[in-house]
Formats: C-alpha cells, sequence, structure tokens
C-alpha cells in the first residue's frame, strides 16, 4: 500500500508501479512475445537491481513463460545461481560453491525473495501436468463406457 505519493513518502508497492511503468515501455519496444521475454532476460544479467524488483522481474518472467520450452532452463539457471550464491544446506563447504551466475540479479539479497517465486512457478508447471493426467484418466475411463 502506498503510504503517500504526495508528501514524497512511498510504501512497499512504489517499487512494483515502477516496475509497471517500465513494463508498459518494454511492451510497446517488443513487437513479439519473443522479443518481451529477451527483455526480461536482459533485465535478469543486470546486477543493480533491488531484490523487490529483481523478484518482480522474475515473476513476470516466468509468467510470459508460461507455455515456452525455455521455461525450465529459466528456473534451472535461477535455481543453480541460488545455490551458487546462498551454498548448500547440507554442507559448509566454501570450495564447492561457484563462483559465477548465470543470471547476476541473483545475489545474496535477492536469492531469498526469488526462491518463493521460483517454487510457486514449479507447483504450478506441476498443477498444470497433473490436470492434464486427470484428462487423459477421464478420456480413457469415457472410452471404455463405449
Amino acid at each position: 500500500a502506498v503510504v503517500s505519493t504526495q508528501s514524497g513518502h512511498y510504501g512497499r508497492d512504489s517499487e512494483a508501479q515502477h516496475l509497471l511503468s517500465a513494463l508498459d515501455v518494454l511492451y510497446s519496444m517488443s513487437e513479439t512475445q519473443e522479443e518481451l521475454e529477451e527483455l526480461l532476460l536482459k533485465m535478469l544479467d543486470h546486477h543493480s537491481l533491488t531484490s523487490g524488483l529483481a523478484k518482480e522481474v522474475v515473476t513476470i518472467l516466468l509468467a510470459s513463460l508460461r507455455w515456452s520450452s525455455d521455461k525450465l532452463d529459466v528456473h534451472l539457471g535461477l535455481a543453480t545461481d541460488i545455490l551458487a550464491v546462498l551454498g548448500d544446506i547440507e554442507t559448509e563447504d566454501e570450495d564447492s560453491m561457484i563462483d559465477e551466475v548465470k543470471y547476476k540479479v541473483v545475489t545474496e539479497n535477492s536469492a531469498p525473495k526469488l526462491i518463493p517465486v521460483i517454487m510457486s512457478s514449479l507447483d504450478s508447471i506441476l498443477t498444470d501436468i497433473e490436470w492434464g493426467i486427470q484428462q487423459g484418466s477421464y478420456s480413457d475411463d469415457q472410452s471404455d463406457l463405449l
């Protein structure tokens, strides 16, 4: 909620409002869905994004990739980068951490905010797969009745 825009005080939604304004520009710059996805992917490479803005960009990118074959590649890249930045829970070995990340937007500050976004998106994918399996089972049951 925005506290007050007239007095110069902004709530936590001001960053999202700026992102929506930026997205209007991105939509106008891109003629196709693929161009928009490419622009969003380029934003992931920009390391100076705040953690809140990084979360919003990843959320929008994963939503735009919903039916794209590249979606799982982006998930894997982000998850690998988070592991590289935060390390493995089971081991404290710093030598096993990766020095370079694929997406520069993944930092120690943004990684904890990105984890729920990625998990939610993966849960959505699994829900879609489950629905498809149920639809296939339903049609098989109907053909058995004929």
